[in-house]
């Protein structure tokens, strides 16, 4: 009698064909924020063979695809029909997107997408042949993945050291940013005058001061709160890449550095100080102070309470976005995701066995120690929840996932009845 086909379960059908609708909303999506001529055919070709995809690039990349190719591969879709369906995606996403405002298309991007989709699945497999002994490693695995990216800030968040010439503007209008609407009256480092613009010879002197606590110190004038991010000094170094931005965006006070994260191809984040121009008075005069905190920053404005700003252990997904046009609120929802996400795969696979509890230390040790160590900013409350759920609900969906498992082993093993 011949043997009945495996069946997946219809939500896993439901799950891929979902992850499928966010894989083509996040690739196709307009980018009309960017500043960027319009799309052509004929500059978008050369855009496809000519750019290469930034580390940020590969990791979104790699994110969107392999839930893909893990999903087809627990639907027992061959290796091969998965690769070839993620190659003829990933080229039809890049075609598309020479056409669509504010995205970039590159040949590289389509064999990283294909890798992404092709790895999805090879993990899809290794999950569904583990033992129980490896599972246990399959936590610490998870566990290690998660504390790197746990304190991934604290390494490409560490300032770019540039001892060359800089170039300091006041109320630049750097795209796709608007203009401010007001003056700067003046501004400092420590005692160190910045001019509106120019070119001064060495960054050397203001960057120790800046270092050593000293505060970027600025008197300006809001005629009225600018609808966007509006810059207020901006400072360049050599080549005129940016090694300070501080902006208004609405009645939030925005920071953003050049880290070192961004030689490998890292976005720079955007951080603000929620809120910290509310006070401000039309046409009046009022002074803001920028002190170093670790990776972050002490922000006052006038004789207001300081403000703290900067990344804490679950903004390492800001790394890979740099700077969006979503809400602080927004992003700090995504925060506590990413780190429940950190700890879910954790759970997951948690184990009685050593390596699980050694992976669920070394995930718990990374949370604890990367404020304290890495320079951070202390874990909000609402990411120390996330942290909790995202374990009971991993372990929880874990133990889920073995019954059935077990349940399926006994059916083929009774065989057709």
């Amino acid at each position: 009698m011949p043997t009945t086909p495996r069946r997946s379960p219809d939500w896993l059908g439901t799950l891929t064909l979902g992850w499928l609708v966010v894989v083509l909303v996040a690739t196709l999506w307009p980018f009309f924020w960017l500043d960027r001529p319009a799309p052509s055919l004929e500059s978008g070709a050369a855009r496809v063979v000519g750019r290469l995809p930034g580390l940020a690039d590969i990791g979104r990349n790699v994110l969107l695809y392999a839930p893909l190719g893990l999903a087809l591969a627990f639907r027992h879709w061959r290796l091969a029909a998965i690769v070839g369906l993620g190659a003829a995606l990933a080229s039809g996403v890049e075609l598309a997107q020479i056409v669509v405002p504010g995205r970039d298309s590159s040949l590289a991007d389509v064999v990283v997408d294909t890798l992404a989709v092709a790895a999805g699945a090879l993990l899809a497999r290794h999950v569904s042949v583990s033992s129980s002994q490896e599972r246990g490693w399959n936590a610490l695995v998870a566990g290690a993945l998660g504390a790197v990216a746990l304190l991934l800030p604290a390494v490409a968040l560490r300032p770019v050291v540039s001892s060359g010439p800089y170039y300091p503007a006041w109320t630049p209008e750097p795209p796709p940013y608007v203009q401010l609407p007001g003056r700067v009256v003046a501004a400092r480092i420590g005692e160190v005058p910045l001019p509106a613009t120019g070119r001064v010879p060495e960054w050397g002197a203001p960057r120790a001061q800046l270092e050593s606590g000293a505060p970027l110190a600025v008197r300006a004038v809001l005629d009225h709160m600018p609808a966007e991010l509006a810059p207020i000094v901006r400072i360049n170094g050599q080549g005129w890449f940016e090694l300070i931005l501080l902006a208004a965006d609405g009645q939030d006070l925005v920071v953003r550095e050049r880290g070192i994260g961004q030689l490998v191809g890292l976005e720079p984040p955007l951080f603000p100080a929620v809120g910290a121009l509310r006070s401000v008075g039309a046409g009046a005069p009022f002074d803001l102070e920028l002190r170093r905190d670790g990776l972050g920053w002490q922000v006052r404005v006038g004789g207001g309470a300081s403000m703290a700003l900067g990344p804490t252990p679950g903004s390492a997904w800001r790394l890979w976005v740099g700077s969006d046009p979503l809400s602080e609120r927004t992003r700090r929802v995504l925060d506590a995701l990413s780190l429940g996400l950190m700890f879910f795969a954790v759970g997951f696979w948690l184990r009685p066995t050593w390596p699980a509890s050694a992976g669920l230390a070394v995930l718990g040790s990374a949370l604890l120690a990367g404020p304290a160590v890495g320079g951070l900013l202390p874990t909000p409350t609402r990411e120390w929840i996330a942290a909790g759920l995202g374990l009971a609900l991993g372990a929880s969906l874990g133990r889920l996932a073995r019954r059935h498992a077990a349940r399926v082993r006994q059916r083929a093993a009774m065989g057709p009845t």
